[in-house]
């Protein structure tokens, strides 16, 4: 395998790469000295209207699926998914891809496993276990049925070096759920830069795709359907096209953490209390007698294990399932890395990003009124996150506080008093250029907010910063109802997507539309070579490398020896690979490699995850 040298240079490669773009299109032009963007957040940033999600195959005149199934459905997204590993689409395999998510839940009260730390940490029953996959598949038939409710547009969160542009989301949910039957899924595609070479240019036929939804050349709300259809299941920016302009469909299993980098499949689950999320990557099983692909288990980023939060862990269940010393070490190296590297970062405001984003707006005229305008305040809201290292996170982020006596809540570990709240007030208490003081209160509170958790339901209405005048800026509301941001019955956006989030993403695309030189980001370098063993491997700066590791076991198994297997062409999908390595392989070897891609494909995404965003430092999920 490469050596973690030459990973680094393929990952920082594209930093470097000429960001020159021909011209700016019709997307964004200049009157009166200001940047006018020629695109709406609907449908640019967010898809959630009827009009279009509702659309069926037969509406749009497009094959792949029942006439009447609607062609965001799961069924749609898992079927794609199935066929990007080259396993069957069929109703038994999409049953038994999905099923694989729901044995996932225990049956009882638990701990999983943080690799990263080495620690077991809590992991509870769920009656989400219950779920029947055919049921939530059955759209239009079972009270059950999923259906899809918001496409999300997440360039923002493309890295600096480029490597991949953003994330491209499909959300589902019941339709009319009772308050306990509540199930939310959110499937997170990675979307590789289909030029790497070019680094941030690469990336503009993504950006402009979103743009053009909105110009009258994209037609009526069918058209919209069509195009947004082709660019998730086929990989083309423009439905016209013979073939793939992407390196492969969004809806792809490798854009879901089967390999690379990023991407991801999260679930907000309500089918008793507490109310949780979750997070699962989509991987290959290699299991002759199972399904070909299975939703992974995975732990949920900015989420630290919230017992953390305490003064002292003696008596506390997380003390008593591990070895205490190894509790210990990880305890006092988050309250370290708390008053450093994740205080500065939830300070969003000291940043470099933060200062030339909030000046910035200045040079554009975005419209007026909350759900057009960004103020200082809402870049505040949208740099926000602790950034914290995967060794702290557990596997489930609690959105009920209180109940039956969970606590997630920093502020209730780290209360008034505590020795850690005393810490951070000292940290916050004197003056910077910049930012007025603070409070340990004000840090806990982001914190909170940087959570999914938080953000769902928690923290909206706490106060994240106290301006010198007396007045706050406190965290945005959810759906009226709460814990979500698109509401199953109605498709309605909460407050803090329509005022606060989607805003500050359309000026931010804007910048790159018009390019606007974005401030320089801190060297992925240093996180990268504290995150990554020496070993995992990569093809391109796009970050591709389970195909090789297939071959290499392929090779190995033919063989004898590790003989370095050719490196895929670019953009070439071997559909056949896995089943070929499922054939061809024995037991041990099939659990050998699985082994062997986890590890990689964490090492990866640990990187990924450290390294700086294109626009901002921490890229959060929500």
């Amino acid at each position: 395998m490469k050596t973690l040298t030459k990973l680094l240079t393929a990952l920082l490669a594209t930093c470097f790469a000429s960001t020159a773009h021909s011209d700016r299109s019709n997307l964004c032009r200049e009157e009166n000295g200001k940047f006018i963007l020629d695109f709406s957040v609907k449908p640019s940033l967010v898809v959630h209207s009827d009009a279009i999600l509702d659309k069926t195959f037969n509406d749009v005149g497009i094959a792949g699926g029942a006439p009447d199934e609607t062609v965001f459905s799961l069924t749609h997204t898992l079927g794609q998914i199935l066929q990007s590993s080259g396993a069957p689409n069929t109703a038994a395999s999409r049953d038994a891809f999905l099923q694989t998510m729901l044995t996932s839940f225990p049956s009882v009260d638990g701990v999983a496993l943080n690799s990263d730390a080495g620690i077991l940490m809590p992991f509870e029953g769920r009656l989400e276990r219950n779920l029947v996959a055919a049921d939530l598949l059955n759209e239009n038939g079972s009270a059950a049925g999923m259906r899809p409710l918001a496409l999300f547009n997440r360039f923002d969160l493309a890295p600096a070096n480029w490597s991949h542009c953003g994330e491209h989301r499909i959300v589902y949910g019941k339709k009319n759920p009772g308050f306990q039957d509540r199930f939310l899924l959110i499937f997170e595609a990675m979307v590789p830069n289909p030029k790497p070479e070019l680094g941030e240019a690469g990336c503009r036929p993504v950006a402009e795709f979103w743009a053009k939804l909105s110009s009258p050349t994209a037609g009526d709300d069918t058209q919209k359907a069509k195009r947004l259809a082709a660019f998730y299941y086929e990989g083309k920016t423009d439905p016209t096209l013979a073939k793939a302009d992407l390196l492969g469909p969004v809806v792809h299993y490798k854009n879901y953490g089967g390999d690379g980098s990023r991407g991801q499949v999260r679930g907000n689950l309500f089918m008793q209390q507490p109310w949780q999320l979750r997070e699962w990557l989509t991987q290959p099983t290699f299991d002759p007698n199972g399904p070909a692909l299975a939703f992974v288990v995975d732990t949920v980023k900015n989420n630290p294990l919230s017992e953390l939060y305490k003064d002292d862990l003696t008596g506390d269940p997380v003390m008593s399932s591990n070895v205490g010393a190894a509790v210990t070490v990880l305890h006092g190296d988050f309250v370290q890395a708390l008053a450093t590297g994740i205080r500065d970062n939830l300070m969003s405001e000291e940043s470099q990003n933060h200062q030339s984003l909030a000046k910035g707006v200045k040079d554009f005229d975005l419209g007026v009124g909350d759900t057009l305008e960004v103020s200082e305040a809402k870049v505040l809201l949208n740099t926000i996150g602790l950034g914290n290292d995967s060794r702290f996170n557990e596997h489930q982020s609690t959105s009920q506080e209180g109940f039956g006596g969970k606590i997630d809540a920093p502020t209730t570990h780290a209360g008034p008093g505590s020795k850690l709240r005393t810490m951070l007030d000292q940290l916050s208490k004197q003056p910077t250029p910049i930012l007025n003081p603070q409070t340990g209160e004000i840090i806990l509170n982001r914190a909170q907010a940087s959570t999914c958790a938080g953000c769902h339901m928690t923290s909206p209405g706490k106060t994240v910063r106290q301006n010198p005048d007396t007045s706050a800026v406190q965290w945005p509301d959810v759906v009226t109802g709460g814990f979500v941001h698109v509401h199953e019955a109605t498709r309605e956006l909460s407050p803090a997507l329509e005022t606060s989030f989607l805003p500050f993403r359309r000026y931010l695309m804007g910048r790159h539309l018009c390019d606007v030189t974005q401030p320089t980001a801190p060297s992925a370098v240093a996180a990268a070579t504290t995150a990554a063993p020496v070993g995992t491997e990569a093809t391109t700066a796009s970050v591709r490398f389970t195909d090789d590791i297939v071959r290499d076991a392929l090779v190995e198994s033919a063989t004898g020896s590790a003989a370095a297997a050719p490196a895929p062409a670019p953009g070439v999908d071997d559909a056949n690979l896995l089943a070929q390595a499922t054939a061809n392989l024995n037991d041990a070897q099939r659990e050998a490699l699985r082994q062997t891609l986890a590890r990689e494909i964490g090492s990866m995404r640990r990187i990924e995850e450290n390294s700086p965003g294109a626009f901002v430092e921490v890229r959060r999920s929500h």
